[in-house]
């Protein structure tokens, strides 16, 4: 599981960058308990920033988040949950590419649109909330969720 708690911030050539502590636990036969820091730039979890992360199993975005970048979370094969902050606006392009064993996902009502690709390849997906705010669904958003049943 991934809990970010408290934001701190760092200068870096004239741009503030936010740094929640990232916690997460590797699960194979020696567990242990990793720190690292995630970067942010501006309120955004950068493009590609977890691409094939095969150890991410459970992730919850904190408030401080509110854009998810292209292909974020691309090919981790083994994230079986996110949780979406209220404060999440967009989430980009095939954001979510890949996430073979991802159940289910509420989409906030602060998001109104679902960019191409965002959750393809989701094929264990059989549960999506998607909220009224949502004013329009890209093409190709959910290609290969084979599993998908609940909207």
């Amino acid at each position: 599981m991934i809990i970010f708690n408290e934001i701190s911030t760092m200068f870096f050539n004239n741009k503030i960058l936010l740094y929640p502590p990232l916690h997460f636990a590797i699960e194979n036969e020696n567990t242990k308990i990793v720190d690292t820091l995630l970067p942010l730039i501006g309120n955004e979890i950068q493009p590609g920033f977890f691409t094939a992360f095969k150890a991410l199993k459970s992730i919850v975005i904190p408030s401080c988040v509110k854009l998810i970048g292209n292909e974020a979370f691309r090919g981790c094969s083994l994230l079986e949950q996110i949780t979406l902050h209220s404060s999440i606006t967009f989430i980009g392009k095939k954001a979510f590419n890949g996430c073979i064993s991802l159940k289910q996902i509420k989409i906030p009502s602060s998001v109104t649109s679902i960019e191409s690709g965002a959750f393809i390849g989701c094929s264990s997906l059989t549960n999506i909330t998607i909220p009224s705010s949502i004013t329009s669904i890209e093409s190709g958003a959910f290609i290969g969720c084979s599993s998908l049943t609940n909207i």
